[in-house]
């Protein structure tokens, strides 16, 4: 069984509670948080957005068992400017370890006819013989 508790803000800020039991074992208490930072350039053309996230297992403490565990930590960084998103970032939770790249572009729009003319057919091209 397993319960999750998250509560975000506008800000970028998250904060989740993780309580869950797999088979016969102690229950795992985790306590994660994550929080956006965002780093604009001086000329207004884009951003950097950091995020790093943190989960704690915080059951052995609570029992008297030792200290707190890491579970899970990470970063994403990404940048976003006119022309699209560039995303990259690592997770490593449990010994293993995920890469994520993603790139984002805009949306293609095609407004009105091309900006040039199509030559004229000419005579004896594409025909048949």
């Amino acid at each position: 069984w397993e319960a999750t508790e998250t509560v975000a803000w506008p800000e970028g800020g998250e904060a989740s509670l993780r309580v869950g039991r797999t088979g016969r074992g102690p229950t795992d208490v985790t306590l994660g948080a994550s929080r956006r930072l965002v780093l604009r350039s001086g000329s207004g053309g884009g951003r950097v957005e950091l995020t790093p996230s943190l989960a704690l297992d915080v059951a052995p403490w609570a029992r008297g068992e030792g200290p707190p565990r890491w579970v899970r930590h990470g970063l994403q960084v990404a940048s976003a400017d006119c022309c699209g998103r560039v995303a990259a970032g690592y997770v490593a939770e449990d010994g293993e370890v995920r890469v994520d790249v993603r790139l984002t572009l805009p949306p293609l729009a095609l407004e009105g006819p091309p900006p040039l003319r199509l030559p004229a057919r000419i005579e004896g091209y594409g025909g048949t013989p």
